[in-house]
């Protein structure tokens, strides 16, 4: 009886695992599926502005010794609420199928977080700013982000922005 116990409850954790190793997959399958999505969008967009009257948008280029380029886009001082904020920069307009790296992005495969004018709160996921970054090998790029949130009503919004940058700085 012990031993039939024993192997009812091995082969219920088995089928666990498989289940968690399965969800596990599901979820990673669709953030790869979102992440195409976003891509193929904000590419597809075709009206870009230059900057967002809810948000600022900065930008810094660095040289990396041997290995190129890092960029940065930094997104803070919102002036709205913005929840579930994610971003996605494209750069030098490459598409989808002939891109050979990632891309920098935030809020597809990690959680998402939100940005409230003049409210800081990590634990809540409240914070001030967030942060992408991509490697390059030429020192200038041209980049097109796609800003997706929700507002404080609920609804979707989203922002299309298109900037130039080099290693010499912002070039608009």
């Amino acid at each position: 009886m012990k031993r039939k116990w024993m192997l009812t409850m091995l082969c219920m954790a088995l089928c666990t695992g498989c289940t968690m190793k399965s969800s596990q997959e599901d979820l990673y399958l669709s953030r790869i599926d979102a992440y195409e999505t976003y891509y193929t969008e904000v590419l597809g967009n075709g009206h870009y502005a230059d900057a967002s009257e809810y948000f600022t948008l900065s930008y810094e280029m660095t040289q990396v010794e041997g290995d190129g380029y890092r960029y940065y886009v930094i997104l803070d001082e919102p002036t709205i609420a913005m929840y579930n904020v994610m971003m996605i920069a494209v750069e030098n307009s490459i598409p989808y199928e002939e891109c050979e790296k990632m891309v920098p992005s935030f809020g597809i495969f990690e959680d998402r977080v939100s940005l409230v004018p003049g409210q800081v709160n990590y634990d809540a996921g409240y914070v001030k700013g967030i942060s992408i970054s991509g490697n390059s090998e030429e020192d200038h790029i041209d980049l097109l982000i796609l800003v997706r949130w929700k507002s404080s009503d609920g609804s979707q919004m989203s922002a299309y922005i298109q900037h130039a940058l080099s290693l010499q700085g912002e070039e608009q």
